[in-house]
């Protein structure tokens, strides 16, 4: 794979499984910073042990709810890790 999302900070929905862990693996080896996001905690763990510690980070949330809360954990996320989106 190449480096061609290097330092891009990418956001997964879905990544606990599927169509979203796979979107959230290719993005990695690719080279970008991925925050996984779903509603399994237990699952998305599995899968950010499984890809680099130093670009991702895992965060358990329903994005169907609107709440102000969910409306702020991407910036919350991407800043905790001490990330900057480009």
């Amino acid at each position: 794979m190449n480096d061609r999302f290097q330092e891009k900070v990418i956001i997964v929905t879905g990544a606990a499984s599927g169509i979203g862990e796979a979107t959230a693996r290719r993005f990695a080896a690719e080279g970008a910073k991925v925050a996984l996001v779903g509603r399994n905690k237990d699952a998305l763990e599995k899968v950010a042990k499984s890809l680099p510690a130093d670009r991702t980070i895992a965060h358990a949330a329903d994005v169907s709810d609107s709440g102000p809360s969910t409306q702020r954990w991407p910036q919350w996320s991407i800043a905790s890790a001490g990330w900057t989106s480009s």
